[in-house]
C-alpha cells in the first residue's frame, strides 16, 4: 500500500489560506443578507402594538386554526356588528341582559368596544374613522389573514377576557367595524354567532351632520360620502355572508320603530338563534326625547365619551324608547334640500342600491325588507 506523501509547508500554507478565505466569504455574505433584511424591515417596529405573529407559519392562514384551547372551548362568541350609529350598542346591551351572557363592561375603551382593547389589528379610528375606514385594506380580514394565528387568538381573547364574566357560557363583543372581520373571527373562535344591525345611512351619520362645522359639507354633497362608505361596507358584508355560518340581520327601524311587543318578538328570535332560552324582557323608557335611535343625551359625568348613546337607563338596566327611529329626518331636512340638483344626482346614483338594503333616498322614512340579506334577516311579527 502506498503511503500518502506529507504536504509540504507551502501546500499547508495554501490550504490554510483557502480555509480563511472561505470563512471570510461566508461571513460577508451573511452580513450582506442581514443588512438587506434590516433595510427592508427598518420601518416595522420590533414590538409593534398591532403586529403580525411572525412565529407562526403561513399555513395557519390557509388551513385555519386548531381546536380552541380549553379556556375558550366552553364558550360561544357573539359579535354585534354594523355601521357606526346603527344600533350596535343597543343590541349589545339588550343581549347582555340575558342571564347566560356576558358583554364587555367597565372597560377603558369608548363604548366598551373590543376593537379598542386588543393589540393585534388597528381600530377604525386609526384607519380613517367611522366614515372612511372601510376603504383601507387593513380593515378587511378573513380566514386568509396572516394575523390569524394561535398566538393572536390568545392575545385577543386575553384582552377581552379581563372584562368578561367567564362563568357565563356566551361571551359578547361589540365593535361596528368588525362587520368587515366576520370571516376572520369565525375562523379564529369557531363557535361564533354574528348579529348585524342595519339603519338608513343618513340616520347613521346623524351624529355628524348635527355637529357644528359639518353642515356645509353635508349641504354641499347631500351626504354622498357617508352613503358611499355605508354601501361599501355592507356590500362587502353581503358577500361575506355567503360563507358566514351563523348570522342574523336586524333593522333598527323595525326593532325600535314600532312597539315594545314587536321588539320583544325580535329579541326572542335572537335568543333562539343564539341557542339561549327566553330570558330577556325589554323595558320601555318612560322619558321623552331621544334622537331616534333609542338614545338620550349622555349624562355629564360621562361627557368625555360619545354624547348620544343608543340606549336609555344605564348599561346594566337598559330601557328602550319606541317609535322615534326617524326623528333624524327632521334634522336632516333642516340642513339639506333634497330637491336640489346635487341631491337629485345623489338619489339617481344610489337609490337602486339602497333599495337592496330596504332604504330609500326618495322617501327617507321608507323601510322595506332588505333583499340583500333575504335569508338572514329576522322576520319579526
Amino acid at each position: 500500500m502506498n503511503k500518502a506523501t506529507p504536504a509540504s509547508p507551502g501546500q499547508q500554507m495554501m490550504a490554510g489560506a483557502c480555509v480563511i478565505v472561505g470563512i471570510i466569504v461566508v461571513t460577508l455574505t451573511c452580513a450582506a443578507l442581514f443588512a438587506r433584511y434590516a433595510h427592508n424591515t427598518s420601518n416595522v417596529p420590533l414590538f409593534s402594538q398591532h403586529s403580525v405573529d411572525a412565529t407562526a407559519p403561513a399555513t395557519f392562514a390557509r388551513q385555519g386554526l386548531a381546536d380552541l384551547p380549553r379556556n375558550m372551548s366552553n364558550h360561544t362568541f357573539i359579535f354585534v356588528v354594523g355601521s357606526h350609529h346603527s344600533g350596535t350598542t343597543l343590541m349589545d346591551l339588550v343581549l347582555c341582559q340575558h342571564n347566560h351572557t356576558s358583554c364587555l363592561l367597565d372597560t377603558p375603551a369608548a363604548e366598551n368596544e373590543g376593537q379598542l382593547l386588543q393589540p393585534v389589528y388597528k381600530p377604525a379610528h386609526e384607519l380613517g374613522g367611522p366614515f372612511m375606514y372601510g376603504y383601507r385594506e387593513e380593515s378587511y380580514m378573513t380566514e386568509t389573514s396572516m394575523l390569524l394565528t394561535p398566538l393572536n387568538r390568545v392575545r385577543i381573547f386575553d384582552a377581552w377576557a379581563r372584562y368578561w364574566d367567564l362563568s357565563k357560557p356566551a361571551l359578547i363583543e361589540k365593535s361596528p367595524p368588525h362587520l368587515l372581520k366576520m370571516r376572520y373571527f369565525q375562523s379564529m373562535f369557531k363557535r361564533t354567532y354574528f348579529v348585524m344591525t342595519l339603519r338608513h345611512p343618513l340616520g347613521c351619520s346623524h351624529a355628524a351632520y348635527t355637529q357644528e362645522g359639518f353642515h356645509l359639507h353635508e349641504v354641499a354633497t347631500c351626504g354622498e360620502q357617508e352613503i358611499q362608505h355605508w354601501l361599501h361596507i355592507y356590500d362587502t358584508a353581503r358577500k361575506d355572508a355567503e360563507v358566514v355560518s351563523n348570522l342574523v340581520v336586524l333593522q333598527l327601524e323595525r326593532f325600535s320603530g314600532t312597539t315594545a311587543r314587536a321588539a320583544q318578538a325580535y329579541v326572542q328570535q335572537m335568543e333562539a338563534f343564539l341557542g339561549l332560552n327566553h330570558d330577556i324582557h325589554l323595558q320601555p323608557d318612560p322619558s321623552g326625547g331621544g334622537n331616534g335611535d333609542g338614545a338620550t343625551p349622555q349624562q355629564p359625568a360621562h361627557a368625555t365619551r360619545r354624547k348620544l348613546l343608543h340606549y336609555h337607563g344605564d348599561r346594566r338596566h337598559v330601557t328602550i324608547k319606541f317609535g322615534a327611529t326617524h326623528a333624524w329626518v327632521d334634522d336632516w331636512l333642516q340642513v339639506v334640500d333634497m330637491s336640489s340638483p346635487v341631491c337629485q344626482a345623489v338619489i339617481e346614483r344610489y337609490e337602486a342600491r339602497l333599495n337592496e338594503y330596504g332604504y330609500s333616498l326618495k322617501n327617507l322614512t321608507h323601510v322595506a325588507q332588505p333583499v340583500a340579506f333575504a335569508n338572514r334577516v329576522l322576520p319579526g311579527i
